[in-house]
């Protein structure tokens, strides 16, 4: 795995393996990069504190299951993945649906690093975008609303790069990012770096918020709270 994907039959003392797992207590995904020995079927990582489950995730918001396949026509692995959401089942059973599947994910092998997966929507994504908007050197302020015009949309793909301070970084370090939004108070109360969203009004009175925030519901369920 580098620039092309591989098929799994493919093995060689070059070719690297990605041990993959969903663990079902907190709905995530893990991964460790190693060797895959088929003569005694063991899996070795390259780094023992890296391994599986304790290390690196393929995704640190809602994001389980994910499953890749290859694409022999474009030689790429392409990962596909489920995206819970956090209403009741009765709530799922009076709107009809629950949950959704990820955009499908182009995944290679980090050659800088040598330790970690890049992930990139599936360059087919870009046939589906019609206008863009780009705004640049824009300061966000602890608290700060930073009003975006872009008109009119029923569908958004946002791309956001920031500069973060250096001192609220450092006190970012050793946290886990898994928790930054979902279990710090969501958008109420703030840690070292946000949390961040997103303010998509709708109308006059109502909104939509976008943040790795399980404690808000996806649908105006008759059991919201």
């Amino acid at each position: 795995m580098e620039e092309k994907g591989l098929d799994t039959s493919v093995n060689s003392q070059d070719v690297k393996h990605v041990m993959k797992v969903s663990l079902d207590d907190e709905r995530h995904d893990y991964y460790t990069i190693g060797t895959y020995h088929e003569k005694n079927v063991t899996f070795i990582p390259d780094d023992i504190e890296l391994d599986v489950g304790i290390g690196l995730g393929y995704d640190y918001g809602v994001y389980y299951a994910a499953k890749t396949f290859y694409d022999q026509n474009k030689n790429r692995r392409v990962l596909w993945g489920w995206i819970g959401d956090s209403d009741s089942e009765a709530a799922d059973v009076q709107k009809g649906w629950t949950s959704v599947q990820s955009i499908p994910r182009t995944i290679l092998l980090d050659k800088k690093t040598g330790t970690h997966l890049l992930q990139w929507p599936v360059e087919e994504i870009d046939s589906l975008r019609l206008n863009s908007y780009k705004f640049n050197h824009v300061t966000v302020q602890a608290g700060s609303v930073v009003p975006l015009d872009i008109g009119a949309a029923t569908q958004l793909d946002i791309i956001a790069e920031f500069d973060i301070d250096k001192e609220a970084l450092e006190k970012a370090t050793g946290s886990n990012v898994t928790s930054i939004c979902s279990s710090s108070g969501g958008a109420v109360h703030r840690g070292a770096l946000g949390p961040f969203g997103l303010l998509v009004p709708a109308d006059d009175s109502l909104s939509m918020f976008f943040c790795n925030d399980q404690s808000r519901r996806s649908s105006e369920a008759s059991d919201l709270h």
